[in-house]
């Protein structure tokens, strides 16, 4: 490494020839002296000092003790720089934290929102139905009111003097025809009330009281077939007035009969024996049990109503619900909200063969006199 001192006199040599000055030098033990000019009268000459040896020593301790303060300074700022690059990356990462943060803020507002956005239109939609269900109830009630309104609007008629004399001359009249039906002045039947029906020999297929009273009839035998029905009465047989004997002698003939009988509506209905006939009271559903058109209970299910009430195979339905039996009574009854009363005539006991040998056909169903009821 060259010395600075060596380095200041060659920067003056060079300066010297430079401007083509005459150069001396002057060592001494402190300080070398350089002269550069043209004479010692005064002339142009340029003096220069060059530091001793322990002066150059100095100024190199100088220089690196400001070598040391710029490197210091510079790993200040190094360190200074890095410190900076860390903050800003602290704040970076921050701001990026920050930045997620709110994003997840954003979306959970934003979930929060469509959660009350939904419940809010699913309130307005049940609001909506809430109020048309109103609105239709009120609207026909404004209907029904005004209907009600418009039938108390309408006229009242005042009946006439003419029309209330017309009635009373009516009701007149038909009060004197019931006094005549009732003490027997009509005693003559209708021609309409009765019919003929030719049946072949052979078994009917009905069964009769001692007075000709028809009380079942079976179903796809001769009198269901020619509308034979309950509660008709028979009033002749083959030309002779009605009796068992009668019956079974033209049953058991060659030829076809005539049998005059008269309607139910104008004939007397059967007389209900009570040793013979039970009563049950049934609630609306399924009864379970099967029937005949005639109403003879066929077959019973167990567990039903039906079993439960004591109904039996063979017993006769013959009214149900204060009505004359029919299918469409039946059905009726078991429709409608309430228990109802059906009545029955029991099963009939089966004839000894005594009396089998002694009349052909005979029967003790119930609802005939014992020995008087005929099968036929």
């Amino acid at each position: 490494m060259v010395s600075p001192r060596v380095t200041h006199l060659l920067i003056f040599l060079l300066v010297s020839q430079f401007y083509d000055l005459p150069c001396e030098v002057v060592d001494d033990d402190d300080d070398t002296e350089v002269r550069i000019g043209t004479s010692s009268t005064g002339e142009s000459r340029v003096d220069a000092e060059v530091p001793s040896a322990s002066g150059f020593e100095e100024a190199a301790a100088d220089e690196e003790e400001k070598a040391a303060e710029n490197a210091a300074r510079e790993a200040d700022e190094k360190e200074a720089a890095r410190e900076a690059a860390e903050i800003e990356e602290a704040e970076e990462a921050a701001r990026e934290a920050a930045e997620r943060a709110a994003g997840e803020t954003a979306e959970k507002e934003e979930a929060t929102r469509e959660a009350v956005e939904e419940a809010a239109r699913e309130a307005a939609e049940k609001e909506s139905a809430e109020r048309s269900a109103r609105e239709t109830a009120e609207k026909e009630a404004a209907e029904k009111a005004a209907r009600e309104v418009q039938r108390s609007a309408l006229p009242q008629t005042t009946p006439s003097v003419e029309s209330v004399f017309a009635s009373i001359v009516v009701m007149s009249l038909l009060l004197v025809f019931v006094i005549l039906l009732r003490t027997g002045v009509s005693k003559k039947k209708p021609e309409a009330d009765t019919f003929t029906v030719l049946l072949e020999p052979g078994t009917i297929g009905w069964t009769r009281s001692s007075n000709g009273v028809v009380i079942a009839v079976e179903d796809g035998q001769q009198a269901q077939k020619k509308g034979v029905k309950l509660g008709m009465q028979i009033t002749s047989v083959a030309g002779k007035a009605y009796s068992n004997a009668a019956v079974l002698e033209a049953a058991a003939g060659t030829q076809p009969y005539k049998v005059v009988v008269v309607k139910a509506a104008s004939s007397p209905a059967p007389v209900e024996d009570k040793a013979n006939t039970v009563t049950v009271i049934l609630e609306p559903g399924t009864i379970g049990w099967t029937r005949s058109s005639a109403g003879f209970v066929q077959t019973v299910e167990d567990g039903q109503q039906a079993q439960k009430k004591g109904i039996q195979p063979g017993m006769q339905i013959t009214s149900v619900a204060g009505k004359e039996y029919s299918t469409e009574a039946v059905r009726a009854a078991s429709t409608a909200f309430y228990p109802y009363e059906v009545v029955l005539m029991k099963v009939p006991k089966p004839a000894t063969k005594a009396v089998e040998q002694k009349k052909k056909v005979q029967s003790t169903t119930p609802g005939c006199v014992p020995n008087e009821c005929a099968t036929m």
